[in-house]
């Protein structure tokens, strides 16, 4: 069962412990006294956290022999993490700590799941101090009510998960740099981002006085099972995966599972490794794991979970928690001490109109499904901008720039108050190159329209125009009339002839015509951006979460609303009988009396409700019989016409007909049906009344 493995590279051999020195000796760190329950929340854990077994006393034994021989051989080596005490005070071999979790969740299938899951449902509790073993190792269903664990527990609970899922896995017991002992990611590259600017460079850790000396656990999956290439690590804080040779683990003193336990007995200060005699070792079976059943609930401590990067900090939130569905929030900043906001990126778990939302202190962007008619893909929107990407337009139109005036002066031919409109265009392979425009600028308020051709081969320079609009004569009371001196061009080809004045009118005129054209356009366009914000902020305001019913939460409210549901069907059937039995509420309100009523007064409450019921039924009767014969009339009328027109009819003429004769019989019949069905129903009615009324106490001593 204990036996000699691994490598041990650096750290961990500057505390010495005495040979006397045992199990339950050893000068190991203990947990807050708050952790461990008291005596009678003890009673109510199950007989295995409280009482060991004849084969787990006999296994604590045979630690603490081991333990004490380990002390004397190795006096410069550490003790070893044996028997630590459970949260009922009674001492449990690590190995029987492990208990392997099935699969209760679909997602935790593959190890990247687990150390996800884990590394989101607790929170760390640094050792105290760090470079000590911990004298406590609660099971993992008392972490699980936690949520607050050291790395031993946080580790032993992912390594019964992949052991339930069929990974070889390890607790390992070691040393590691700081920054993964204490779980400080604030050096670490921010997530969800894509790209990295050159001040983003990590900077150089400070020394560390306890290096290779602070204890840490982790997880090692060992290659071989579910399809498992080669060996690596897994750091249960973060959830992160390494190679065995990362700088960040300094060494290894004892690597254990849930049938065995290693111990690593490498001497790092001999430049060769002695050959050891090898023994066979004793055989002894694991008893089996003392720890109950584990059931996962949410995901994150306290429902939520912070996380600080460099210059970043991701919030995750459990589902549902939020009533606006978040789930995930990325902040960024602009400086390293995250004091100035940079953009705020939400991803909520419902779907939105929008697919992404980003939020900053100076913009918004809208990003779009592709989907649209007029192909837009994204925009981006800030106080005095407005930036468009297209695909896929007839127009070749890839870019929109639009920058507002920042003091704008209101006018009806610029009611936007638009300084610039910026578009770039693909190249259209059916025009030639040097009449196919790549950029158009208007510049509004200089009444300018410049234009940019797509770069001929072997030029560097494109050809480009510059035309200025005229005046209107609605401005300056005078008609301006169109000159060359109007247009600047430049051709890069200068033998090519120059366009004339009536060409370059014409251009003009086009040009002058699209201008209004995106004018529309750009109005449109903020019209929608409003909507859509609008929309956006009515859906936060008023969102309905949609359960899963296979879910903890889900099932509880699926549950809660068949109750509601229940609930106001009962009501409703209640308020129809009711209704029903109360047929005297319109005869006693006619006749505006005390609640004790008269024998006069009862005998015509009676001759009147059976009066007013009978009207009803010849009502009924009358209405229905009136539509039985209209039915027969004009189907009669429609034979008839039938029969005159019948040799000159063609066969769409004849299937019309006979439609229509089978829907009007088959009307005339359901109508004949009802007519039969009151005939013989109402005296059953009509007598049922009687008696309900007899029933009544009010009425019945009174007509019987």
């Amino acid at each position: 069962m204990l036996e000699d493995t691994g490598e041990r590279r650096e750290g961990g051999n500057q505390d010495v412990a005495s040979p006397e020195q045992g199990c339950s000796e050893m000068n190991i760190v203990s947990v807050p006294q708050e952790l461990l329950l008291n005596q009678e929340a003890t009673e109510l854990w199950p007989e295995s956290y409280r009482i060991n077994s004849p084969k787990e006393i006999q296994l604590l034994a045979m630690a603490e022999n081991f333990q004490r021989q380990y002390s004397y051989l190795y006096p410069e080596r550490k003790p070893l993490l044996l028997c630590p005490i459970n949260e009922c005070g009674v001492k449990k071999f690590v190995s029987t700590t492990l208990q392997p979790i099935s699969r209760i969740r679909p997602e935790l299938f593959n190890w990247e799941a687990c150390a996800s899951f884990v590394a989101d449902f607790l929170s760390l509790q640094p050792l105290d101090p760090p470079v000590e073993l911990p004298k406590y190792l609660l099971s993992s269903t008392s972490v699980l009510q936690s949520q607050r664990a050291t790395c031993f527990e946080i580790s032993t609970l992912l390594c019964s998960l992949l052991l339930g899922a069929h990974y070889d896995a390890y607790c390992v017991s070691g040393y590691a740099v700081r920054e993964m002992c204490l779980l400080d990611q604030s050096l670490q590259e921010r997530p969800l981002l894509d790209t990295e600017d050159e001040d983003q460079r990590r900077e150089q850790r400070s020394a560390d006085p306890l290096r290779g000396l602070r204890v840490h656990c982790w997880v090692l999956v060992l290659s071989g099972s579910r399809d498992v290439q080669k060996n690596f690590f897994i750091d249960a804080l973060t959830g992160n995966s390494y190679a065995t040779d990362n700088d960040s683990f300094l060494g290894v003193e004892s690597v254990w599972n849930n049938f065995n336990y290693y111990v690593n007995m490498q001497d790092c200060s001999c430049a060769e490794e002695e050959e050891m005699e090898e023994t066979p070792p004793r055989t002894f079976d694991m008893p089996r794991s003392w720890v109950s059943t584990i059931d996962l609930e949410d995901r994150w401590p306290g429902g939520q979970k912070v996380t600080r990067y460099r210059k970043a900090k991701l919030e995750m939130f459990s589902p549902y928690l939020r009533p606006d569905g978040l789930v995930t929030r990325l902040t960024t900043y602009r400086d390293i001490d995250c004091k100035k906001l940079s953009t705020i990126k939400d991803e909520p778990c419902l779907s939105r109109p929008l697919n992404t939302s980003v939020r900053t202190d100076h913009e918004c962007v809208m990003e779009f499904n592709g989907f649209r008619c007029d192909g837009l893909v994204q925009r981006v929107e800030s106080a005095n901008e407005m930036t468009e990407i297209f695909e896929d337009r007839t127009d070749f139109l890839r870019y929109r720039h639009v920058v507002f005036d920042k003091n704008p002066l209101v006018s009806e031919t610029n009611p936007l108050q638009i300084h610039k409109v910026v578009e770039r265009f693909h190249r259209d392979e059916s025009k030639p190159i040097n009449k196919d425009v790549a950029e158009r600028v208007f510049l509004l308020v200089e009444r300018c329209i410049e234009v940019t051709y797509h770069l001929e081969d072997f030029r560097y320079i494109p050809s480009k125009m510059s035309f200025t609009k005229p005046h209107d004569p609605e401005e300056t009371g005078k008609t301006e009339v169109f000159s060359p001196n109007l247009v600047s061009v430049f051709q890069v080809d200068p033998s090519e002839e120059p366009p004339g004045t009536l060409t370059l009118y014409l251009m003009l005129r086009e040009l002058m015509k699209d201008e209004e054209k995106v004018l529309f356009e750009i109005q449109e366009s903020k019209k929608e951006a409003r909507d859509i914000l609008a929309s956006r902020h009515q859906e936060d305001t008023d969102i309905e979460l949609i359960f899963c019913p296979w879910t903890t939460i889900g099932g509880a409210k699926a549950q809660h609303q068949r109750q509601e549901k229940e609930r106001l069907t009962a009501e409703l059937q209640m308020w129809m009988q009711e209704k029903e039995d109360y047929i005297l509420a319109p005869l006693l309100i006619r006749l505006d009396t005390s609640e004790i009523l008269r024998i006069k007064d009862a005998k015509q409450l009676y001759q009147n409700c059976l009066d007013d019921f009978k009207k009803e039924l010849e009502k009924r009767h009358s209405l229905i019989q009136e539509r039985y014969e209209r039915g027969i009339r004009e189907l009669h009328k429609e034979q008839q016409l039938y029969r005159k027109k019948q040799p000159i009819m063609t066969n769409e003429q004849e299937e019309e007909y006979q439609i229509y004769y089978s829907e009007k019989a088959l009307l005339i019949r359901t109508t004949k049906t009802q007519l039969s069905i009151l005939e013989k129903a109402g005296p059953v009615h009509l007598q049922g009344i009687e008696q309900k009324l007899k029933g009544d106490p009010r009425l019945g001593p009174y007509i019987l």
